[in-house]
């Protein structure tokens, strides 16, 4: 096309949407930029005035427990990862509020605030999802997510910090040594198993350095986790930035602290060899080795016969029971 006609009918163009736009905005765009560039800029302009806003409505079904019995056992799963009744009993045991008000005053239902929390983790979509499904507004779904994420962290973040009075007393961590012994672990003072997981996210906008794991080439956040042999979470700490390695966590957890403090036979004291006294965690070979953590055998050199054969029984244990860390909402194999 010659450059006369190519000019002419970027001319029509401007002058289509001069009517459109500030005299102001259209003399200094007609004037300053070639054609082409005048163009686009306007018909931008004119678009972006005239496009609504994309919105949807809210349709589906109000969650009550009516509706939610109502509802096909698999597609309840599907929707919720639980079943109905299974839904009943975390409201009961979790004591959620019956009705949850929001800081915006909306108002649901203890058996509404828990599916739609439920939904919101299982999807990976948008909330305006929830919106198509469960009638509710963008606003109100997102107060209810965390509002109630955060008062759910608040009332039980103990069980995950480290519940010494719970599934992490003495007199179960010593049950769970010796089931890990008892699954064939060559030592009887081995009561958790240490490791980290990553989960990849997409990049972010801010911190790209601080997220970006250099192991994974990806950006990511850690977790540190102990698992326990009879499948649960022990204790739980992050989520910390993927750029920091595995030591930089059980630093900054204080988890060495806590088993100094806690992980100790029934029966013995302080003036007890330190061997006798502790129980240990069992970790990869960066985490080294104290009085509260064993890893295997490493290092430069030939391993001898026995240290092979002891990190074969420890690594043949390790995987049975760390399963969890491969996914939470799979079900896990135990020995205890």
């Amino acid at each position: 096309m010659r450059p006369a006609v190519r000019n002419a009918l970027f001319q029509l163009c401007l002058d289509a949407v001069e009517d459109t736009v500030p005299i102001e905005m259209y003399q200094n765009i007609h004037n300053n930029l070639p054609p082409i560039t005048a163009a686009a800029t306007l018909l931008a302009h004119q678009l972006e005035d005239t496009r609504e806003t994309a919105r949807p409505q809210q349709s589906g079904f109000r969650i009550t427990w009516e509706a939610l019995c109502a509802l096909d056992r698999r597609d309840c799963l599907y929707r919720f990862r639980f079943y109905a009744e299974e839904i009943a009993d975390l409201v009961n045991v979790l004591q959620i509020p019956n009705p949850c008000i929001t800081s915006g005053r909306h108002s649901f239902s203890s058996i509404e605030a828990l599916c739609i929390l439920l939904a919101r983790y299982k999807s990976a979509g948008t909330q305006n999802e929830l919106v198509i499904m469960y009638r509710r507004s963008q606003a109100a779904i997102s107060e209810i997510v965390n509002e109630l994420s955060y008062w759910i962290e608040e009332r039980w973040r103990h069980l995950l910090d480290f519940d010494f009075e719970g599934i992490l007393s003495q007199e179960n961590m010593e049950k769970y040594a010796e089931a890990i012994y008892m699954a064939g672990a060559p030592l009887d003072s081995i009561w958790a198993f240490l490791d980290c997981t990553i989960r990849v996210m997409c990049r972010p906008s801010r911190h790209q350095r601080q997220a970006y794991s250099g192991y994974k080439k990806r950006h990511a956040l850690k977790y540190q986790a102990l698992k326990l042999p009879n499948g649960l979470i022990g204790h739980l700490y992050g989520p910390e930035v993927g750029r920091h390695n595995d030591n930089h966590l059980l630093t900054t957890s204080g988890l060495m602290d806590l088993c100094a403090q806690h992980a100790i036979r029934p029966g013995t004291t302080i003036d007890d060899l330190p061997q006798d006294h502790y129980l240990q965690v069992f970790g990869d070979p960066a985490y080294g080795n104290n009085y509260q953590l064993i890893s295997p055998f490493s290092g430069v050199g030939e391993r001898t016969m026995e240290e092979k054969a002891w990190n074969e029984a420890m690594s043949a244990v390790r995987i049975e029971v760390e399963h969890g860390f491969g996914g939470v909402t799979k079900s896990d194999c135990t020995i205890l």
